[in-house]
């Protein structure tokens, strides 16, 4: 079998990382090895993980100073020598079988680089569902059309060939999604991948204990990014005034959400100038006053 690398990006989760890692070392996968790369914490991560990891020849703790979570796991793939990188949050977990799943279709079909798993939910998350692919309207985005529509993937549950990935790499200066931003670029050159209707991750929402960030404490940041990224890239859809019209839509949704009117209404004049008959956007501006004026 081919060897797998495992990378693991961390900044302040001194405990939750240690979940992470023996998810990964539970993979019976013959040829494992781990790249815990270690974000300039001050919690005391690399001690902690030196000493208990220090005598495991699977596990490498690399050590940095902080610079984001791009960088971090760049300085992992530059250190990772397998034909295949699992990519692996630090507040996540591998389920079993996650490597056996994903890393077949990449082996059967040279021509792939990309494998996509399921994600089961663990936490009380608002929208009640069990696993990421059974959300309403979502399916794994295959293309850069899939992408410009708002469709994600979720870092932790895929599995990249690893030249493919070394030479996209990511970008240090994207602070939000940059996970995100090198798949738009992956489908913008071409890229294939596959999606694997399998739960080969647990998906965890926690409270970000011991100074680590919680999952929802970055949310609104990382969906303005996706936003602009399908800005970005919205010529190369196929239909560039409908993606148009559909992006004031959930640019304004995205404002209603943090109660942000002043930024939502120039997407409404936009949306209405484009499309004057339709009353679609007013319609959504007073769903906007409406819920600010409703109590919280």
């Amino acid at each position: 079998m081919p060897r797998v690398s495992v990378v693991i990006p961390t900044y302040q989760r001194k405990a939750l990382v240690v979940e992470a890692i023996e998810s990964a070392l539970a993979q019976p996968w013959p040829d494992l090895e781990v790249v815990v790369v270690d974000d300039g914490s001050t919690d005391g991560t690399v001690e902690a993980l030196t000493a208990r990891y220090g005598a495991d020849p699977r596990v490498r703790v690399l050590s940095k100073a902080n610079g984001g979570t791009a960088s971090a796991r760049n300085a992992g793939l530059e250190a990772a020598t397998g034909a295949y990188v699992a990519l692996l949050d630090s507040d996540d977990l591998f389920l079993p079988g996650h490597l056996e799943a994903l890393v077949p279709p990449l082996e059967a079909d040279p021509t792939v680089d990309l494998a996509i798993g399921n994600a089961v939910y663990e936490g009380h998350w608002r929208h009640g569902r069990a696993s990421i692919f059974h959300r309403a309207r979502y399916r794994p985005p295959v293309c850069l059309e899939d992408m410009c529509e708002g469709l994600w993937v979720l870092p932790s549950a895929t599995v990249w060939r690893a030249a493919r990935l070394k030479a996209l790499r990511f970008d240090p200066t994207v602070r939000w999604a940059e996970d995100t931003e090198l798949l738009f670029r992956f489908y913008a050159e071409g890229g294939r991948a596959v999606a694997v209707d399998r739960v080969v991750t647990r998906y965890r929402k926690h409270d970000g204990g011991g100074g680590a960030a919680n999952k929802q404490s970055r949310a609104d940041l990382i969906q303005r990014s996706r936003l602009a990224l399908q800005e970005r890239y919205a010529d190369r859809t196929r239909d560039p005034r409908g993606h148009a019209l559909r992006l004031h839509r959930r640019w304004i949704r995205q404002h209603r959400k943090t109660g942000d009117l002043e930024a939502a209404w120039p997407h409404v004049v936009a949306w209405a100038k484009a499309a004057p008959w339709s009353p679609r956007p007013w319609l959504e501006w007073w769903k906007s006053r409406w819920r600010a004026r409703s109590p919280s």
